[in-house]
């Protein structure tokens, strides 16, 4: 497989994980190297991490949703960013007003 311009793979790599987890199973590392045809499993690894650094993914989405009182359900009409504290609280906000109308 040729290489893709800057970012385009991992931008394709998220909106996979994404997916996976709005259909309420995220993919293994395993199914992102299999799904991309890397070669190892450490190049699937080095994108989950750096979008992780970026922000975009969160590792342990339920710890941090505990610490925000937040009780997680894949049946929530929203998406409530965990991985950005500062975004947490302004997301949540959508689900609280909209409940109330």
């Amino acid at each position: 497989m040729g290489r893709t311009p800057p970012g385009q793979t991992r931008e394709r790599v998220f909106r996979l994980v994404r997916d996976r987890l709005l259909a309420g199973l995220p993919p293994t590392v395993r199914e992102v190297q299999q799904a991309f045809r890397f070669r190892s499993v450490q190049t699937a690894r080095e994108h989950l991490e750096a979008l992780v650094e970026q922000g975009l993914l969160a590792k342990e989405a339920g710890k941090v949703a505990k610490e925000l009182g937040i009780i997680l359900s894949i049946h929530a009409p929203y998406y409530i960013n965990l991985c950005n504290p500062e975004k947490a609280d302004a997301s949540m906000k959508t689900p609280s007003a909209s409940s109330l109308a």
